[in-house]
Formats: structure tokens, sequence, C-alpha cells
């Protein structure tokens, strides 16, 4: 979904392949500004991607789900945009904003 969608989704299809943990969580894909997605898992926890070094940031929120089991927290959000941390917007019974 979302503006620019079509031309861009063969990129991020490719792009999760390399990620089975986090592909296999996906049910939607967003694109943001026609330039950047937000992948929303089946958890309802939003990934914000960046523009820039997408295989990077999903390689590094798979190694966080390893290490640390991120995505089986009650969180809203993930914001990986930032390379050099990790924003993390607790669900709404927590709303303390921390990274990672």
């Amino acid at each position: 979904m979302g503006n620019g969608a079509e031309n861009s989704v063969a990129e991020l299809l490719t792009t999760l392949q390399a990620v089975p943990g986090i592909a296999s969580q996906m049910v939607a894909a967003v694109r943001v500004g026609g330039r950047r997605w937000n992948l929303r898992l089946k958890n309802d926890i939003t990934v914000k991607l960046p523009e820039q070094d997408m295989e990077l940031a999903l390689s590094r929120l798979a190694q966080m789900q390893k290490q640390k089991n991120i995505l089986g927290r009650s969180i809203a959000s993930i914001d990986m945009r930032l390379p050099q941390k990790v924003m993390v917007t607790p669900s709404v019974n927590d709303k303390t904003k921390t990274s990672i």
C-alpha cells in the first residue's frame, strides 16, 4: 500500500528473503512518502524502515529478535530509521518511549 508501492515492492520482497524470521511475521507493507517502508507484523507491531540501508536495518531487527525477543514484547512500534539507535514505542498500556 502507499504511493509508489507498486514500483518498489519487488525490492522489498527480495530484501525480506534474507530475513525469513521477519518476513514470516509480516502481514502488510506501507510505502511512506514514496521513499521508505513501514512493515505491519502479525502481532500489530509497526516496523519503520529507513529510506537507505533497509537491508542493514532488517538484519539488525533479526539480530534483536534472536538476542532479545523484541517481537515478543508488548510494543506498538520499532523505529529503525536511525542507524545508531532503535526507538521502541511501548503499547498503549506502557507509555514510556525507549531506545535499544
